[in-house]
């Protein structure tokens, strides 16, 4: 129920189709990185405008189909194989019965879970009920003194969810997904992610060359200490259909 395939959506980015993954359909996304000078994310915060789940969804098997949005983080995906590596997944989820995957929530809403993909199988904690029209804030950061990712959820300024894991990673790599499993998703409104700040170990001044969007649009990224820290008003994922 909570996978990602990450290599699917490491496909995406470079363009090609998730077509071997036949229960998956991965949508509209952005993606940054990986750097290219060995530097990683210490710390990544940013806010989601929650949208209204789909509309038109296939109506069979209902319980067996679910949309995931989510940015993640991961290691250097060069430096090995991207299905044997831990991927931080803050998750927003919805299905046409909640209850499925322990949430209260009716349809009308969708689900929040700090979540993380290992190669053994989608570890994290347990659904929250998210609010119609919510700005949810996220932060996930590199725990200096545990060595481990710290991934973290507020809503209204609660902390609903929270999660440390993945020791010793070093996020190479940020970007989002639409991740439908079962097909037949439905429409997905556009919506927004907001207030995106990322802040390196070591300056990156190619932020540009190392970002690719798949009908996304974005404000400008910008840094006020030369690369160390960039920041981005906000990245509008465009209307998805997840049923074709």
């Amino acid at each position: 129920m909570r996978n990602s395939i990450i290599a699917a959506a490491a496909f995406l980015a470079l363009g090609a189709r998730a077509d071997i993954y036949p229960n998956y359909e991965y949508g509209n996304m952005f993606y940054l990185g990986p750097t290219t000078g060995g530097q990683y994310i210490t710390k990544a915060t940013y806010n989601m405008e929650v949208p209204n789940p789909p509309t038109n969804w296939v109506k069979t098997d209902e319980t067996q189909r679910w949309l995931s949005l989510w940015i993640g983080v991961q290691d250097n995906p060069n430096n090995g194989d991207v299905l044997n590596m831990n991927f931080v997944q803050p998750l927003l989820n919805w299905g046409p019965d909640n209850s499925v995957w322990g949430c209260s929530a009716p349809n009308t809403q969708w689900c929040a879970a700090a979540s993380t993909y290992q190669p053994s199988g989608q570890i994290g904690q347990a659904y929250v009920p998210v609010n119609k029209e919510a700005t949810l804030e996220f932060e996930i950061s590199l725990n200096s003194s545990t060595d481990m990712i710290d991934q973290k959820i507020w809503q209204n300024g609660d902390l609903i969810s929270s999660e440390s894991d993945s020791k010793g990673m070093r996020p190479a790599v940020f970007y989002s997904g639409n991740e439908c499993y079962g097909d037949g998703c439905g429409t997905l409104p556009a919506y927004k992610y907001t207030n995106i700040t990322l802040v390196f170990d070591k300056a990156v001044t190619n932020l540009a060359d190392i970002i690719s969007y798949t009908n996304a649009t974005h404000t400008e990224w910008q840094t006020k200490d030369n690369g160390i820290t960039w920041t981005v008003d906000s990245i509008t994922i465009a209307e998805d259909n997840l049923t074709e």
